[in-house]
């Protein structure tokens, strides 16, 4: 992994505003998702970049689901190679 093949500070942009489901009732919004999970997780620095296998496992087995139970991911992309192992 080198500068080479890592994607750069400047790559996207995004935005999300997180509340509650009942600020969102109070200002007339209509939520567009709901957050039903999250998890991090760190491993051994010689398989660096794998971290989002294990993190998206626990944060499935959180929710209750499963792999195919996710229609679309989204991940950083801090290297080339990571999807390979994602």
């Amino acid at each position: 992994m080198t500068a080479g093949t890592s994607s750069q500070i400047t790559d996207g942009a995004s935005c999300m505003i997180v509340m509650s489901a009942q600020r969102a009732q109070d200002l007339g919004i209509q939520p567009m998702a709901v957050i039903r999970s999250m998890a991090v997780a760190g491993v051994d620095p010689a398989i660096m970049g794998y971290g989002p296998v294990p993190a998206t496992q626990k944060a499935l087995k959180r929710a209750g689901l499963g792999i195919n139970d996710i229609d679309f991911f989204e991940l950083n992309e801090a290297f080339a190679a990571q999807p390979c192992q994602c």
